[in-house]
């Protein structure tokens, strides 16, 4: 009577195992990885986005507002998307006056008062603390974040894509 190949003497050899669990750790470890930061970013405790003029430096600008909303634009100078998504932002202003301020963010360095030249942004403000990130635990550049006149936080609106009006209520 034969019985079937003993385990070390199989078609698929010694160590054959090892490159299969090493494509699946490869494939499955990351995913694994990834679950885990999640978790444990969604599980800090974030501050609620105040805007805090004495928090922020004033670049170029008019720091006081009368509107009762200041809209503000999350903006990395070296990102191109970010640069279109705010000129979208200020051409959907002309169908609805609102005040418009950029927030400079991920930058190590003071920008310069011609970080961003349009006239339309009422005020260029820098985040040198980078609240944006470490406190208000926020990534998306472009997003939009709406403040009321005292400075409250009221809502925060994706990056404008092309041709869409952002929505801002």
């Amino acid at each position: 009577m034969t019985r079937g190949p003993r385990l070390n003497e199989s078609r698929l050899g010694a160590g054959a195992w090892a490159p299969r669990v090493i494509l699946l750790l490869a494939c499955v470890g990351p995913a694994i990885a990834f679950g885990w930061l999640r978790h444990v970013d969604r599980a800090r405790a974030w501050q609620t986005p105040r805007w805090d003029t004495n928090r922020l430096t004033l670049i170029r600008g008019e720091p006081i507002s009368n509107a009762a909303e200041r809209w503000v634009v999350a903006v990395n100078p070296r990102c191109p998307h970010c640069r279109a998504g705010l000129a979208r932002l200020l051409a959907a202003r002309l169908r609805r006056p609102a005040r418009i301020d950029a927030l400079i963010v991920d930058s190590p360095e003071r920008p310069t008062s011609s970080v961003i030249p349009d006239p339309r942004v009422a005020a260029v403000w820098w985040d040198a603390r980078n609240a944006w990130r470490e406190s208000w635990g926020h990534r998306v550049y472009g997003e939009l974040l709406v403040f009321d006149a005292h400075g409250r936080y009221l809502r925060t609106a994706p990056p404008p894509e092309p041709n869409h009006v952002p929505a801002t209520e």
